[in-house]
């Protein structure tokens, strides 16, 4: 078992002797409809999780499993929260649609001149900072991953664009905040040659998908001199300072999704607790 051990499979599939599908037992048909116990036990799962024993496999208990108790509305009352909640959960899906696929564009102009990275920037390792030697603070250290911890130094004031130099995130790009420290994992931008928004920087350098320049064998690894090999599309500053503030609010637009996902996990929650103590307040009354 996971702690996310339900799910809603839609269409054909081939279940494994690892999992339970479920139906509505015959003394039950008429007083529960399946998709009104799928809903209850998809936003139950923490209850469910709960009936797992073992350490490093866990395995679901059974019979607890079959003692947990569910509110039992009638039926007409069913069909309206399997409504309620399954209208929540396609706007949750269309803003998780949008978190997935939205990815900052730059259309490039055929008139914009081609430059060689070397021409525009410097760049140098990072420097070395371990685990043990992290000491937990208010500076964001940056790898090839992004942001992996803090420490109570920074080696930076202004933000700067860093790349993975080495391992799984070989090639991956980062902006990062003020004052920060980058590690040994990562490239940094140490100067720009050119007059270059650092964000349009950024974009334009994933968009080179780094990774497929990595050296394999062992662990993936790029270098400045690859790097700095590349060209990239260079408009002048204003132009580029102009597509920045555009994506910017396209991005802005994409994360009031994530709000938008959690108010309305929240709604089916509210959902759900108002029928358990609808139930809890029935019982008390027989």
């Amino acid at each position: 078992m996971s702690p996310e051990c339900v799910r809603v499979v839609h269409g054909k599939f081939y279940l494994l002797d690892s999992g339970f599908t479920f139906s509505i037992a015959d003394t039950y048909i008429g007083r529960a409809t399946k998709n009104y116990v799928a809903q209850v036990l998809l936003n139950s799962q923490d209850l469910i999780y709960a009936c797992a024993r073992g350490h490093a496999q866990k395995n679901i208990d059974v019979d607890e499993f079959k003692g947990l108790q569910i509110p039992l509305p009638p039926l007409e009352v069913q069909k309206e929260i399997v409504a309620e909640i399954e209208g929540y959960q396609k706007v949750i899906n269309g803003a998780r649609a949008v978190l997935d696929h939205y990815r900052p564009h730059i259309p490039i102009h055929p008139d914009w001149p081609l430059v060689e990275l070397s021409e525009v920037l410097e760049l140098s390792s990072g420097n070395f900072l371990s685990a043990e030697m992290r000491i937990n603070g208010p500076f964001p250290v940056y790898g090839g991953n992004g942001i992996n911890g803090h420490h109570s130094e920074y080696m930076f004031e202004k933000p700067t664009v860093v790349i993975g130099r080495v391992g799984a995130y070989c090639g991956a790009v980062h902006l990062t905040e003020p004052k920060s420290w980058v590690t040994d994992n990562a490239l940094y931008v140490k100067n720009l040659l050119r007059p270059v928004d650092l964000k349009f920087l950024e974009i334009l350098l994933r968009s080179l998908n780094l990774n497929q320049f990595a050296k394999v064998g062992g662990q993936p690894s790029i270098s400045q001199t690859t790097v700095c090999e590349r060209t990239i599309p260079l408009p002048p500053l204003a132009t580029q300072r102009a597509i920045v503030a555009e994506i910017e609010a396209e991005q802005a637009l994409v994360a009031a999704n994530r709000e938008l996902i959690t108010r309305f996990e929240q709604k089916i929650q509210t959902t759900l607790a108002r029928i358990w103590g609808e139930a809890a307040t029935a019982n008390s009354l027989e």
